[in-house]
């Protein structure tokens, strides 16, 4: 299964001297180059206003907790996990469905 996952910075971001958010990032950048390099990870966005925007391949909504608990920014940060569903097949059944209604 694919999923969406967007993480927007959290109200408890922690005070830091600059080389301890240097690390965080460091760390960030790394966990995402090894989910994309394991192919868990298809692809990593950031977004302008800080956060990011994640598509996971995964097995369940407990396995993509499981790869988010280990990204360095976890507790700092809140996490929304969407299910993506294939177009084509959801236009498909859509169609199938609406089609059975009109007969």
């Amino acid at each position: 299964m694919k999923f969406l996952v967007i993480s927007r910075p959290g109200s408890n971001l922690p005070q830091l001297p600059s080389s301890g958010y240097v690390d965080l990032a460091k760390g960030s950048k790394k966990w995402l180059d090894d989910m994309i390099a394991k192919g868990t990870a298809e692809c990593g966005y950031a977004l302008h206003n800080h956060g990011g925007v994640l598509i996971l391949n995964a097995k369940s909504h407990e396995d993509v907790h499981g790869m988010l608990v280990n990204h360095p920014l976890h507790a700092f940060y809140n996490w929304e996990i969407e299910p993506l569903l294939d177009a084509d097949q959801t236009h498909k059944q859509n169609i199938k469905y609406l089609t059975s209604l009109a007969a």
